[in-house]
């Protein structure tokens, strides 16, 4: 999510969008550094993001020289003895297709739907086909975009085509991304069905000083940060650059809570007396994942407290608290909290259990 901001911060600066070409990697057969979705700027002063892990870009640049104004998808076969010959042995074991085009001659906006996906906090779809067989009368990088809200743009101009396109992205809207082919009478296409969902939200109840590599490690990732603290000495700006920080009273604090399946919250007070106030706020929102710092006997002196309070947690939310927060990595300090805090997040966000990758099953 960071690189792909730093691509739409850069295309906004374009002087001459149509002189960048944006690089997409939209298949891999195999295994690959990078996932289909991975995307790299090309301009004519230098570059943004990537998809590899470095050994395809800059043949990438050269491609992007001659490219015209007719998108067209580059294969890279780096299976076998292949990779030696970029010089790097990379071993990335795949045949990646990416796809190159000319921003601005297209015809279609991903960036654009990224960008609304970002600020409206809602999932779009970009299907874009990257292969045409028979007669159909359709090209490669011609696509159907779903935004949010459900307003479509497409460049394909083929009624037939773009209403199953729609039909299928409509049903990716919160899936995953993957490949389709489509079969008619003229012909048959492949379609890379991007699933853009909104970045990552954190929001972080207590500005201490251990939230402070929280928020630096989160924001290298490309979230969305809140900071809230009643402490005005702490909830400053310059502590937490990039964040939103506010300066809120615990008993206020349902006011400033916004939530969404791809938001987060980790309580950071250090303070029973404020967790008694915050656990039920946050867990009356649908936050995908609660954090709470503090031991499994510190969680039992709280939840005893809220019972005799009058404000039972309920045993359905019981799951959604993850205390303590983070991942089992041995960590000790403050950053090495913050990262074990942050890997347990993207582990929910991504439903994924966390294991090591040399125990997983997948390429």
């Amino acid at each position: 999510m960071s690189s792909l901001r730093n691509i739409l911060t850069t295309w906004h600066r374009l002087a001459q969008p149509e002189k960048a070409v944006l690089a997409t990697l939209v298949k891999v057969q195999g295994s690959s550094y990078r996932k289909p979705g991975a995307r790299f700027l090309i301009t004519e002063t230098g570059t943004v993001g990537a998809v590899s892990g470095g050994c395809l870009e800059q043949d990438l640049v050269q491609k992007a020289r001659t490219l015209g104004s007719t998108a067209e998808v580059a294969v890279f076969d780096m299976t076998g003895e292949g990779d030696e010959l970029w010089g790097y042995a990379e071993g990335c074991n795949g045949v990646l297709h990416i796809l190159l085009e000319r921003l601005g001659t297209t015809g279609s906006r991903p960036l654009e739907l990224m960008e609304e996906v970002y600020r409206r906090r809602s999932p779009g779809v970009i299907a874009t086909v990257i292969q045409v067989q028979g007669e159909l009368k359709v090209a490669v990088g011609s696509r159907v975009l779903v935004f949010p809200g459900g307003r479509i743009q497409e460049t394909i101009l083929n009624p037939f085509v773009v209403s199953a396109l729609a039909e299928h992205a409509a049903e990716t809207l919160n899936g995953s991304s993957h490949i389709r082919r489509f079969q008619f009478t003229e012909g048959a296409i492949e379609v890379f069905f991007e699933a853009v969902p909104p970045p990552i939200s954190l929001t972080i109840l207590g500005a201490g000083d251990d939230a402070v590599p929280v928020c630096r490690i989160a924001q290298e990732l490309g979230w969305d940060l809140t900071v809230i603290d009643h402490r005005p000495a702490l909830a400053v700006e310059e502590r937490f650059p990039g964040a939103r920080v506010a300066v809120v009273e615990p008993e206020t604090i349902t006011k400033q809570l916004n939530a969404d399946r791809r938001s987060a919250v980790v309580i950071m007070t250090h303070s029973l007396r404020h967790d008694r106030i915050y656990l039920p706020a946050v867990l009356a929102r649908p936050f995908a994942y609660v954090g709470l710092l503090g031991s499994r006997d510190r969680f039992k002196a709280l939840l005893g407290q809220l019972e005799r309070a009058g404000t039972p947690v309920k045993e359905s939310d019981r799951s959604r608290i993850h205390t303590p927060a983070g991942l089992d990595i041995g960590s000790e300090s403050p950053e090495e909290i913050a990262l074990a805090i942050v890997s347990e997040i993207q582990t929910v966000m991504q439903n994924r259990n966390g294991g090591l990758l040399r125990n997983s099953s997948g390429t």
